[in-house]
């Protein structure tokens, strides 16, 4: 689906697994436990990889003496899949909870009502699961350290949730991979090492016809964990088929011709929280947003003339941000245009300020721009300061020519 990090941390003690997992595609946390035993371990590991396509597990130095379950770990049909030893002191009751208290964040309106981080997270899992939070714990460790590796050591998360959220269908590793509704298909010239894998003959590969990452992610989100609420499933039914009448066969045109000439929004903004963004970043965002600008416009237009108002516009635009409000994209939008002279970076991978923004940058550009004439000048003043120098006309013409 892409190339974002999926860490997952593993902490288990006696008959109880705690795993946290951090997707950086939606930048969101899946907290769950697991009755653990030597019969069911491979099975749980399995259901893991396949749901989460984990890049990375952290363990605990004692899991790591394990073999077996090292092994069930990494192992994977395309290469091994890295295992990271953290300290012990990171897996402690006592430093997760401080740990999760000091640097964990959700956006959302909790914080504007002053609800911590802990009383959040009761009201989504068992907080008394010690395992799961020593999970969460060192996944949190680590995201400071690794990943959100800013001044303010705060992990900032769109959403924190139970694997799978409490209206999904949990599937039997077993069921979940004789239904074929994903299938990996490898290069077979396996003396290079088979390459990357790809989606081959399945459910999700006759469904799929996204044309954005984001997109296509969402539909493997879909489909890695089916709704099992009706009501929620009967209104996304009503949404999709808003899409497949007659009348909207225009609209929908005018939509994916805007869809085809964005970017990657949630890396973009994730970048952006990660302080990670590199100038053609921010021409990429500035021409996704305008396009998206363009495309909310279709949208209401479309709701105008048929009386019928497109009804998840909000939802539809939050969703594809990321999570980031429909308000702070439009704001985000003008701020860039108002710095930088967009119309001068297209086609390059650099950015051009524009004038009058900064006066300090004002008087360097100015410097810069006359610096043939600035260098001529100091040049002058050597030799009027040193009569002894003497400029042949070879030297001169030299001179004129290296300038010009």
């Amino acid at each position: 689906i892409s190339d974002f990090q999926v860490v997952t941390a593993i902490f288990f003690v006696r008959k109880t697994m705690g795993v946290a997992t951090y997707r950086e595609d939606s930048n969101a946390i899946l907290l769950d436990s697991f009755p653990f035993s030597a019969e069911n371990m491979e099975r749980i590991i399995s259901f893991l990889k396949e749901t989460t396509h984990t890049t990375k597990f952290l363990v605990s130095p004692t899991t790591s003496t394990n073999k077996t379950f090292l092994d069930l770990l990494s192992a994977n049909e395309n290469g091994n899949i890295q295992c990271q030893t953290l300290k012990s002191s990171c897996w402690q009751e006592s430093f997760a909870k401080t740990c999760i208290a000091a640097h964990l964040r959700v956006r959302s309106t909790f914080d504007d009502v002053g609800i911590g981080i802990m009383q959040y997270l009761s009201q989504i899992c068992d907080t008394e699961c010690t395992e799961m939070m020593q999970s969460l714990g060192a996944l949190v460790f680590y995201l400071t350290k690794e990943i959100f590796n800013l001044s303010q050591d705060h992990v900032f998360v769109s959403e924190i949730y139970r694997f799978p959220p409490d209206n999904r269908l949990r599937m039997d590793f077993n069921v979940f991979r004789s239904l074929q509704i994903f299938k990996e298909d490898y290069h077979p010239n396996w003396t290079k090492g088979g390459g990357k894998s790809k989606e081959g003959f399945s459910l999700f590969a006759l469904m799929d016809r996204t044309i954005t990452l984001p997109g296509r992610r969402k539909l493997h989100e879909w489909m890695v964990s089916p709704l099992n609420d009706m009501d929620v499933i009967l209104n996304r039914q009503e949404n999709v088929s808003f899409f497949m009448q007659d009348s909207s066969a225009e609209f929908l045109l005018s939509v994916s011709s805007h869809l085809k000439r964005t970017f990657d929004i949630p890396r973009l903004m994730l970048s952006m929280k990660k302080a990670s963004m590199k100038p053609v970043d921010w021409l990429h965002l500035y021409r996704t947003l305008s396009e998206w600008k363009s495309m909310l416009e279709v949208f209401y237009l479309h709701g105008d003339a048929t009386q019928h108002p497109f009804p998840f516009s909000q939802r539809f635009f939050s969703a594809s941000y990321g999570g980031t409000s429909l308000t702070i994209i439009i704001e985000i939008l003008g701020i860039i245009d108002t710095v930088v002279d967009v119309s001068k970076c297209m086609g390059g991978d650099y950015m051009i300020i524009r004038d009058g923004y900064n006066e300090i940058l004002d008087q360097k550009r100015n410097t810069f721009d006359h610096i043939e004439s600035e260098l001529i000048l100091a040049a002058q003043q050597i030799l009027d300061q040193n009569p002894a120098i003497q400029v042949r006309p070879a030297d001169s013409v030299y001179w004129t020519v290296r300038f010009e």
